[in-house]
């Protein structure tokens, strides 16, 4: 009859995960103030990635007759988003942030990590490299002052309310 099997309703999911995964990227693109057309191409690209054969983010990951690793597709479509979000906090120019502007990457880096803890714990690493990238080029070029101190400062506070925020 017009019943839909729960067998059916799963891989209908997954149809619509994969589809939605290159809005996923363009919506992070976006997120980074980028153009609609760099999202566009960003999200051309990154829909194509491929690891062929190393279980990683790629379709053949998350269909069965690739490996069924659906779960990280879950993820996947939650990462670009909640990476991007994060960035843009933990960078943002003003001095005092709300805790309203914590909500967004919170919640993205939750679902990421909800929908498969080996990519939520990919992403938290990530958002520890964004972190501390800016200054670990500024000590590179011995231009460790006051100022730089301050912004990392700033800047691990920030990415601790957002990954303790994830864990509570």
């Amino acid at each position: 009859g017009g019943t839909l099997s729960l067998f059916s309703f799963y891989h209908f999911g997954i149809y619509l995960l994969l589809c939605l995964f290159p809005l996923s990227i363009a919506l992070s693109f976006r997120i980074l103030g980028m153009s609609w057309f760099t999202a566009g191409v960003g999200a051309l690209i990154g829909a194509g990635l491929s690891t062929d054969g190393l279980y990683g983010l790629d379709a053949s990951s998350y269909l069965w007759r690739g490996y069924g690793l659906s779960s990280q597709l879950f993820a996947a479509v939650w990462l670009a988003p909640a990476l991007a979000a994060s960035y843009r906090v933990i960078t943002a120019d003003k001095d005092k942030l709300g805790i309203s502007s914590f909500i967004a990457p919170v919640l993205l880096l939750a679902a990421t990590t909800a929908g498969h803890l080996g990519i939520g714990i990919i992403a938290f690493f990530s958002i520890a490299i964004l972190t501390m990238s800016p200054s670990v080029q500024s000590l590179a070029n011995k231009e460790w002052n006051g100022s730089a101190v301050r912004e990392l400062k700033k800047r691990l506070f920030r990415a601790a309310v957002i990954l303790g925020g994830v864990l509570f």
